[in-house]
């Protein structure tokens, strides 16, 4: 996908705000925009002055520029779709952060490691893609330039989890999204729990979902991994925040 003016309008985001501002952002229809499990994400990371981190899964910016907004030290972010690292490219450009932020476009850890071997961070954001890839394409959640989770959702974030232990320091902390209802979360909670000292789930957010939507759950063929919840015509998947320290 080419970023054009056709295609990039800027839109303001009420539920995500730098001291009661909300953020706008430049967005296209054709990439992943923010939601509520961005502003999740956003409520649950907690970073304190002088730290350095790594978020994974920049999007177009929107928690790169609320956690650079803080008085960290420095953030590395990664993202892996070429049209939306040029969109938070842009987007940190418009706060003001590049001298806070630098961005890479990637694989998960792979640019990390490649300019900065031997780094340890006090803190890792995750917003990788953690849902399964039947559900997250036929609610049209997931564009077609967007990759998934995989067929359980656990394609990227397991390895991430796993990964992560390399570059937080002793007592260094990752900050995790699970899509309950659409992902493997036991698996990847086993995975973190493998790997971490410490497990403590912080958030846990009921989604709403329109008659249209329920309908399409209820002719999922896989990627459901335990029932919505259910009012009436209109159902709540479940999506919970995690925090894992002192990796092992």
């Amino acid at each position: 996908m080419n970023i054009t003016s056709e295609n990039v309008t800027e839109q303001e985001f009420r539920f995500l705000k730098i001291e009661n501002t909300p953020l706008k952002l430049y967005i296209s229809h054709e990439l992943f925009r923010p939601n509520q499990t961005t502003q999740a994400i956003a409520d649950a990371v907690r970073v304190n002055a002088g730290e350095t981190g790594i978020e994974l899964g920049a999007g177009v910016g929107p928690l790169t520029i609320l956690i650079a907004s803080q008085p960290i030290s420095h953030l590395y972010s990664v993202e892996t779709v070429t049209a939306q690292y040029l969109l938070a490219k842009r987007n940190v450009e418009k706060y003001g952060l590049s001298n806070k932020v630098t961005l890479y476009q990637g694989n998960i850890f792979d640019p990390i490691k490649e300019n900065h071997p031997g780094i340890k961070v006090d803190f890792i954001v995750s917003d990788i893609s953690g849902m399964a890839e039947e559900p997250g394409r036929s609610m049209g959640w997931y564009p077609p330039s967007v990759p998934t989770g995989g067929m359980d959702g656990t394609e990227k974030i397991i390895p991430l989890i796993e990964q992560s232990q390399q570059f937080l320091k002793e007592n260094g902390r990752l900050y995790f999204p699970v899509v309950v209802n659409f992902s493997d979360a036991d698996k990847i909670v086993r995975a973190a729990t493998a790997r971490f000292k410490h497990l403590e789930k912080l958030i846990t957010v009921n989604i709403p979902l329109t008659a249209d939507l329920v309908n399409t759950v209820d002719n999922l063929r896989s990627g459901l991994y335990k029932p919505i919840e259910r009012k009436g015509s209109r159902g709540f998947w479940q999506l919970d925040v995690y925090k894992a320290e002192r990796p092992k």
